[in-house]
């Protein structure tokens, strides 16, 4: 299993980084992109948390069994709510209340569970980590594709909101300009982030800009396998209250 280190930090880093001005217009619709390298993409996923069980006395992540065509899978399922992962924590604790006294609410980032699925050295047996999609984020997921006049009643996957033709530029601590292409975890979010874009900027107040919705892991695979360096400018935006529980968190500890 691969060390946590100290990845809040760049969390930390993350949440003093200011999103300004709206720029030009860069394509969005998953176009090809360059092809990254696993570490690469695991960077761009250290920012994002998710939650899960920990048996800290055991110092191990807690494994569900599941039953799948007549042969047992061991899951670490891991939550993209945080709310999700409580819920199951208290279920736990209803079932087995001497078991789940030992156990907690841990955060990883998602770089841990993608380089996790992807480790060359994963054995036949070894658990696998599962992540779970906000439910809420699943129907607004599921209302964008039927309002695109699609047929969907069901969804699968972890729901990724982007604005098609969306450019940004990215001050970061440095005071550096950077474009990005953002992919919102968070519908509201990205809403939020529009209409506060339209407040100060003219020219976008009579312009309407539509919500589209991918996956997580068609991002990922475009990542790694196509060739266009724009691509390099994706940015995963984490829910806004998932990095505010992890730096408040953080700072706890901290204090």
């Amino acid at each position: 299993m691969r060390q946590l280190g100290h990845w809040t930090k760049n969390l930390a880093l993350a949440a003093g980084v200011t999103l300004t001005t709206l720029v030009g217009t860069l394509a969005m619709d998953i176009a090809p992109a360059m092809a990254l390298t696993e570490e690469e993409i695991a960077r761009k996923l250290n920012n994002v948390p998710v939650f899960t069980l920990f048996n800290a006395q055991l110092k191990k992540f807690a494994v569900a069994s599941l039953s799948l065509d007549g042969k047992t899978v061991s899951l670490v399922p891991s939550y993209v709510d945080r709310d999700d992962a409580q819920r199951l924590l208290q279920e736990q604790r209803q079932s087995n209340e001497t078991l789940a006294k030992e156990v907690e609410v841990r955060t990883i980032p998602m770089s841990l569970v993608y380089l996790e699925s992807r480790s060359a050295n994963r054995k036949e047996d070894d658990p696998t980590f599962q992540v779970v999609p906000d439910e809420q984020e699943v129907k607004a997921a599921v209302a964008i594709r039927q309002q695109a006049g699609e047929e969907v009643t069901s969804w699968r996957g972890i729901p990724l909101f982007y604005a098609p033709n969306l450019g940004i530029t990215l001050a970061d601590e440095a005071g550096n300009d950077k474009q990005i292409l953002p992919m919102y975890f968070s519908r509201a979010d990205l809403e939020s982030y529009l209409s506060e874009a339209k407040k100060e900027t003219r020219d976008l107040q009579q312009t309407e800009i539509p919500i589209r919705v991918t996956t997580l892991d068609r991002v990922l695979q475009t990542l790694g396998e196509s060739d266009d360096p724009s691509m390099d400018q994706v940015e995963f935006i984490p829910p806004k209250a998932s990095l505010e529980y992890v730096i408040r968190n953080q700072r706890q500890t901290q204090n």
